[in-house]
């Protein structure tokens, strides 16, 4: 996913505010204190990216709404954990890899001992 904002939008705090039915308060207030314009988008870039890749993990799509579950970064951001409202504890089951591509690109991948992958 590219990191960078939408033209359309005008700065990115409307932009970050405009997604915060998808982001805890706790992760709003991560983004959005981030530093830069550009460090603000890579952070929301980042949330988005953790919780898309959890819940096509998952294989609900968005039947989970987003903002019940919270990432929750440790070890300056190679760390995370997920929490989700709907267990009500971090699940701790997950493992995350998060990869930083050429021309400005993020991908995370996301599994867990319990997901099912189907053989070829």
């Amino acid at each position: 996913m590219p990191i960078e904002l939408p033209a359309f939008q005008r700065s990115v705090n409307d932009f970050v505010l405009k997604m915060k039915d998808i982001f805890s308060s706790t992760e709003v207030n991560r983004i959005l204190s981030s530093g830069s314009e550009a460090e603000k988008m890579r952070k929301f870039y980042e949330h988005w990216c953790f919780k898309e890749a959890y819940v096509k993990a998952l294989g609900c799509g968005l039947r989970i709404p987003l903002k019940t579950i919270e990432c929750q970064f440790s070890d300056g951001g190679n760390e995370l954990s997920l929490a989700n409202e709907l267990i009500n504890q971090p699940d701790k089951n997950w493992a995350f890899e998060k990869h930083n591509l050429p021309q400005n690109h993020l991908a995370v991948v996301a599994w867990s001992e319990n997901t099912y992958v189907a053989s070829s």
